[in-house]
């Protein structure tokens, strides 16, 4: 069998590493509705948004922080 060109390889670990991101995906998905199934949510109304928001906001500014 013939050794595969440059391109094709890229486009077959291009296809590998496309299933690999959605098994991942799956798995999370799926932890995620274990989680859910076991009551592990947080419901936020509207009026909570803005405090969910600042919260997100605050943690990724602790970790770009903590990066440098």
């Amino acid at each position: 069998m013939a050794e595969p060109t440059g391109g094709n390889r890229i486009a077959a670990m291009e296809a590998e590493l496309q299933s690999f991101k959605i098994a991942e995906l799956r798995q999370d998905l799926s932890i995620g509705i274990e989680q859910l199934n076991r009551g592990q949510s947080t419901t936020y109304t509207q009026d909570h948004l803005s405090e969910l928001f600042d919260e997100i906001k605050t943690q990724g500014r602790s970790n770009l922080g903590s990066a440098k």
